[in-house]
């Protein structure tokens, strides 16, 4: 997966980003909080998949860098960080009953997006879709009936 496209590309883009946004005073902080889960994500990758020693070494040095950078601007980080907390609430805008029934309408969106395709199935092949989705059926039936 890590070498694989979209992923990569989406991966050294955002670092060059990050990489050019640091470089100036104006935008520092804004790479230095993107450049941080980037950084962080390819230090575990590196560490559990790939085992490059000599990299995740310097990797590390790199993140504590940010976090020198996010430092010096602890200001600011105060600020934005009282602004996103300030005013929230725990309060729920529904009923509770209201808030189990997601994972059911997520269920029900994703049988939804699958209905054209198992319509052109069905218009293409009756006997083998029936027989497929009644064996579907069946085995989650089984499933949950033990």
């Amino acid at each position: 997966m890590f070498d694989q496209e979209p992923f990569r590309s989406f991966v050294g883009v955002s670092q060059v980003i990050a990489g050019l946004l640091l470089l100036w005073n104006r935008t520092a902080l804004l790479g230095a909080l993107l450049l941080l889960p980037i950084a962080a994500n390819v230090l575990v990758i590196d560490i559990t998949y790939i085992k490059m020693t000599g990299f995740y070494w310097r990797l590390s040095y790199y993140i504590g860098l940010i976090f020198l950078i996010l430092w010096h601007y602890r200001d600011r980080m105060r600020t934005v960080w009282r602004a996103l907390t300030q005013g929230v609430t725990t309060r729920f805008a529904y009923p509770w009953w209201a808030y189990l029934l997601l994972p059911l309408a997520a269920i029900g969106a994703e049988l939804l997006g699958a209905m054209p395709s198992v319509l052109v199935q069905f218009l293409s092949h009756p006997v083998q879709t029936w027989q497929g989705l009644t064996h579907l059926v069946a085995e989650v039936y089984q499933h949950f009936s033990h």
